[in-house]
């Protein structure tokens, strides 16, 4: 390597800790020690969540074809995976617990029944 690369990744590396370091602080730089977060955070805390899960099946279901055999197997797979993570989240409250389990399942289903 030559040093102009060596300086360059540094350069870099420098840059990238800094802003990840700016990230984390400036929550706390924002809001101040020990104070009431803002009623606005506290909203999109509440609400920005769902916002992006309903987003993300949008996403997933744009480009699945509804007729044909093919559109009929991957919708019942993926319906079948959607109502594991909605039972599953509704039984356990636990949203990591729920999401694998319906990521395994639309796997299982993809790859081995509706192959």
């Amino acid at each position: 390597m030559t040093l102009d690369k060596i300086l360059y990744s540094i350069a870099i590396i420098a840059l990238m800790s800094a802003v990840t370091f700016a990230v984390r602080v400036f929550p706390f730089a924002l809001f101040g020690k020990g104070g009431q977060t803002p009623k606005l955070v506290r909203y999109l805390g509440n609400v920005l969540p769902p916002a992006v899960m309903m987003a993300l099946i949008v996403y997933c279901f744009r480009d699945l074809p509804f007729r044909g055999a093919e559109g009929y197997m991957g919708a019942a797979r993926s319906a079948a995976a959607i109502l594991t993570v909605v039972i599953l989240y509704k039984l356990t409250k636990n949203s990591l617990i729920a999401m694998v389990a319906g990521t395994l399942l639309y796997m299982v289903l993809a790859q081995a029944v509706f192959a």
